[in-house]
């Protein structure tokens, strides 16, 4: 039988099959060596993408209802339509877009910007959905595209060695692919 994840693959490797499996190391380095092999499976196999279909379909509705929750938003009942929401903090989409829109503006001047990893990413998902009008700048929907595009590459040059933020070009390129297969189920 073969097992085609790492995890399998090192957990026999980690084991003396003529000593009824008893472990080489100790089971305490095994759980960090089978975490880190989980975690290279996820990438190697494309599980981010098959999570990212499961998980899906009810993100907005559970986001939605966190921000509720939390207080941020608020539900706005009207007569005759569909209940609305407001905001509660202003803040809570002026500092995410100002954020962005000093990010594309450094992009294309080629100025230092401080980044930081969740702005990156920030750009790089709005990027890959092309959200760009809330962006209120002064550039075509394709030079914002080019702009994010260039910063998103140049997150792993930026991000220090085994850090998370290396994986953000991947994940918003996952997220990009499931929006074009939707665009076209949706749009034959």
């Amino acid at each position: 039988m073969t097992h085609a994840t790492v995890r399998d693959r090192l957990f026999f490797l980690a084991h003396d099959e003529d000593r009824n499996l008893a472990p080489h190391v100790h089971p305490a380095l095994l759980d960090y060596a089978l975490a880190g092999a989980t975690i290279i499976d996820l990438l190697l196999h494309d599980w981010i993408r098959d999570l990212l279909y499961e998980i899906s379909p009810t993100m907005y509705d559970r986001t939605q209802a966190a921000l509720i929750a939390t207080g941020t938003i608020r539900e706005h009942r009207r007569r005759f339509r569909r209940t609305g929401h407001r905001l509660n903090d202003p803040h809570a989409v002026g500092a995410p877009r100002a954020a962005l829109r000093s990010l594309v503006l450094a992009t294309s001047a080629r100025r230092n910007f401080t980044r930081r990893p969740g702005t990156d990413a920030l750009a790089a998902l709005v990027n890959a959905v092309h959200l760009y009008p809330p962006l209120y700048l002064d550039f075509s929907d394709a030079e914002i595209r080019g702009l994010l595009n260039l910063n998103t590459r140049g997150i792993a040059t930026r991000a220090r060695p085994g850090a998370a933020a290396h994986a953000i070009p991947y994940i918003a390129g996952c997220v990009e692919d499931a929006v074009a297969a939707h665009t076209v189920a949706v749009y034959p």
